[in-house]
């Protein structure tokens, strides 16, 4: 007896899905549970600049050491989820997957399209070998390279390599990092109920003790005898190692791959419901 080939099925994607949301909701009670909207202090000096504060950081706490391993077993499972919906496609398109198969993501156009010189397949062919065109086309529509210059902000290619840092190079260290910080962070005391300030800050600055974090100038009064307190509250963020993803990007990143993969739910259904049909006797 022949065996029946695999029935194509998205249970192994969906499977890999669940296990990188539970990796991503451990992380985030974690988050919420151990960091406050602002764990370390701040010290302010005066600058060159006359009527100028600047605010550096101080005992910045250590994050949790083993949040870095989350994080790649977060990407690791989106990673494959991804993965095991190419195999799954090649099955669907009736023919049978490969070594080479996987999901490509690429932030090069023509590496994706053009194959070499020496007659090697663009990594589109190579990565989809045996997947129907029809499948093929929504992958080609999210492939990084379509971004332009944002390239490096595409979800896949954020993906790609925090999965890849963790696999091949280190650890994705977990770091602390500022929000964009806006005037409502500061409390202004002034005599003068019209007094305005300058902001000058750089939205995700590691808090390191010693950093600057931002750099107020009073612009007004403009009477130097006048005393004006500034205080400040900065609202810490996560971010994870040279991919400088920010842990409030990691939700988003989960929603992307999720949504993408049930959009091929339908066609996979089709089969299935195909495969159920009674047969005609004649």
């Amino acid at each position: 007896m022949t065996p029946q080939p695999p029935r194509p099925s998205l249970d192994g994607p969906r499977a890999k899905l669940r296990r990188a949301h539970h990796h991503l909701e451990g992380l985030y009670d974690d988050f919420n549970r151990t960091v406050g909207p602002q764990q370390h202090s701040l010290v302010r000096e005066d600058g060159d600049e006359p009527r100028t504060h600047i605010f550096r950081a101080q005992n910045v706490p250590p994050l949790p050491p083993d949040w870095g391993l989350i994080v790649g077993d977060f990407a690791h499972n989106l990673r494959s989820a991804l993965d095991h919906l190419v195999w799954q496609l090649v099955l669907l398109s009736g023919s049978k997957p490969g070594r080479d198969n996987q999901f490509p993501i690429c932030s090069a156009g023509t590496r994706y399209w053009c194959s070499k010189k020496d007659g090697t397949p663009s990594v589109r062919d190579r990565s989809l070998r045996g997947v129907a065109e029809q499948y093929r086309t929504p992958i080609d529509a999210v492939q990084p390279y379509r971004r332009g210059q944002d390239t490096e902000l595409a979800f896949l290619s954020g993906l790609a390599d925090l999965s890849n840092f963790d696999k091949h190079r280190v650890i994705q260290t977990a770091y602390s990092a500022t929000h964009s910080i806006s005037e409502e962070a500061f409390d202004v005391i002034c005599p003068d109920d019209d007094a305005v300030v300058q902001i000058t800050s750089t939205p995700g600055t590691r808090l390191e003790d010693g950093a600057e974090i931002a750099r107020v100038r009073v612009l007004r009064p403009e009477d130097p005898e006048t005393k004006v307190y500034v205080k400040a509250n900065i609202p810490m963020a996560v971010g994870f190692g040279e991919t400088r993803i920010p842990i409030d990007g990691l939700a988003p990143l989960y929603v992307f791959v999720r949504d993408f993969i049930e959009s091929y739910a339908p066609a996979f259904e089709a089969v299935r419901g195909q495969e159920g049909a009674p047969t005609s006797k004649g």
